[in-house]
Formats: structure tokens, sequence, C-alpha cells
């Protein structure tokens, strides 16, 4: 009878053989359940920058805008492992003004949970609003 056969038929061998098949299935699945990887976080970073700009040029007296989020390294933004935004950069036009401030404020801790002190709200330069229109 060749070794092989001899080796699977015994009971111990047989379950450190399975043991091993497990473990390699749980090595190849890829971590965070997406398999995404750093350009489709890329991309869903921008999409949700790009929804949070839109949604705040709404706000009343805001003007043009530019969004910037900071988010945590070790997970991705969206799905069962999401990360949480780290901080919050908004350059506006009236970003001088402290009632578009507020309302900038406001908006964006309901929307990202996050705290006053991780949200920057800056005036934007002449340049840029010439630029921009």
């Amino acid at each position: 009878m060749p070794k092989w056969k001899m080796f699977l038929q015994k009971k111990n061998n047989l379950i450190l053989l399975l043991l091993c098949g497990i473990l390699l299935l749980v090595i190849a699945i890829p971590q965070g359940g997406k398999g995404g990887g750093v350009m489709e976080d890329a991309a869903a970073s921008e999409n949700v920058e790009g929804r949070l700009k839109q949604t705040l040029q709404k706000i009343e007296g805001v003007g043009e805008l530019e969004v910037m989020l900071s988010k945590s390294e070790e997970t991705s933004f969206y799905g069962e492992d999401d990360g949480s935004v780290q901080g919050v950069l908004i350059v506006c036009e009236h970003g001088d003004d402290p009632v578009v401030v507020e309302r900038i404020t406001e908006a964006v801790q309901a929307l990202f949970d996050v705290d006053t002190h991780k949200i920057r709200i800056m005036k934007m330069n002449q340049t840029k609003q010439e630029e921009n229109r």
C-alpha cells in the first residue's frame, strides 16, 4: 500500500490535513470583507467629499467651497468595519461669517459624529473664489 494511503488512514493525520486546508482558506480570504484596497477607499472618500460639498453648498450663505476629510487608516469608510472621520476641513467663500461657520459645523457633526474641535472652516482666498466662478 502506498505511503500516502497509509498516512490518510490514520484518524489524527486526516484531522491535521483538514485543519491545514481550513487554515489555508482563512489566509486566502481578503480582510475587510470587501477586498477593497487603496484605490476603492480613495474613490469612496472622493465620493463622500463630493456629496458633502454638494450638500453644504445648499446651505444659505456658504457660497463656493472645498471639502477634505481625514479618515482612520486602519479601516474603510463604508461597511461593517468602517473607520470614523478623524477630521474635516472646509474652505468656503464665507468662512469668516460666524453664522455660516455654525451652520456648516452643525451639518458636519450631524453627518459624521465628529467633535467640534475636529472641524475646521476657513475663508477661501479671493483668487480661488474667482477661479471657481
